[in-house]
């Protein structure tokens, strides 16, 4: 089974604000599977302040991501946004993950490229 989650803030300059909003969203102490990751997009000043950064690096799976012009989640819309998507599965041998080393890792047959 599959679960998602989604998250997001409008904080571009307060950093541990940002880092607090996406974690407080996620409740990741009581919602992750075994096999999780991350889909971010935002505006690129997140990318800048570097609270990009701080996310990624307080969260407990890795995430990919790129900047855009426009967000949308839950029900908001805005430009000056940082949306992230948690992609969470309890169990399943095809899982596969991007690392933030950028290598591509493949559960189901343990290759590395």
């Amino acid at each position: 089974m599959i679960k998602t989650m989604s998250a997001y803030t409008f904080e571009i300059d307060e950093v541990a604000i940002a880092v607090s909003e996406i974690l407080a969203q996620l409740d990741v102490e009581h919602s992750l599977y075994a096999h999780s990751v991350g889909l971010m997009t935002c505006y690129e000043e997140f990318i800048e302040t570097r609270v990009i950064k701080a996310i990624s690096d307080a969260l407990p799976f890795d995430v990919i991501g790129c900047s855009t012009m426009a967000n949308a989640s839950a029900g908001e819309l805005e430009e000056m946004m940082l949306c992230l998507y948690g992609l969470h599965q309890r169990n399943g041998r095809a899982a596969s993950t991007v690392g933030k080393d950028h290598s591509y890792h493949c559960h189901d047959c343990q290759c590395v490229s």
